[in-house]
């Protein structure tokens, strides 16, 4: 399976905290500009004009910006199921690479906030085994089919153990051959060496 990305709605669900956040706070800056100048000039402006530039600058200078690292944010994070472990890949500045065996993970669920209900996604979290350093619970969100994600993952870990004792099968034989071909080798030197020590013993007789 190829590197798959996450749903592109994952974009407007991390902007949006953010612009509720700043839409607020430019609502409530422009109020006070409002009740509190009773000239209604601010820097040679009216209010009115005033709120529009500042709305506008917040959209260049704040909300663009957001958008613009959050795309490359969307773009770095993916995932793909290998043939014996699930592979996350995410971060632009500081970049991560989880790679989960199938075998360590002990439980996976879907789980839909009210927002990810809103825009058809889902989030999945995965909890694993393993190393002390590697304990723990990833969460994969922005996930259109999270269901079917957990199938096909599910589906892999099951089939894991068979899948490693059909390798451990399949590399058997090469380890035989393997191990005859360095004992003939061994044979064959030792024949060697038996024939050199033979050729001097016979030497002094000879003489």
């Amino acid at each position: 399976m190829a590197q798959v990305h996450l749903d592109p709605k994952m974009k407007l669900l991390w902007i949006a905290p953010i612009a509720v956040a700043v839409v607020f706070l430019w609502a409530v800056a422009m109020a006070a500009v409002y009740f509190l100048d009773a000239d209604r000039m601010v820097f040679g402006m009216s209010d009115s004009l005033f709120d529009v530039v500042t709305f506008v600058g917040i959209l260049i200078f704040v909300m663009l910006p957001l958008y613009i690292y959050y795309s490359l944010e969307w773009e770095a994070f993916t995932y793909e199921l290998t043939f014996s472990e699930l592979v996350i890949r995410r971060g632009v500045l500081a970049t991560s690479l989880n790679a989960i065996p199938y075998s360590h993970i002990t439980s996976i669920d879907v789980q839909r906030s009210i927002l990810d209900r809103l825009v058809g996604i889902s989030s999945i979290n995965i909890t694993i085994t393993g190393p002390k350093e590697e304990k723990g619970m990833f969460v994969l969100p922005g996930i259109a089919c999270g269901i079917d994600l957990v199938s096909q993952i599910k589906e892999r870990a099951d089939d894991a153990p068979k899948a490693a004792k059909q390798a451990s099968a399949a590399q058997a034989p090469v380890r035989h051959d393997e191990e005859m071909a360095l004992l003939v080798r061994e044979l064959r030197a030792l024949n060697l060496n038996l024939a050199g020590l033979l050729a001097a013993l016979k030497a002094p007789l000879k003489k």
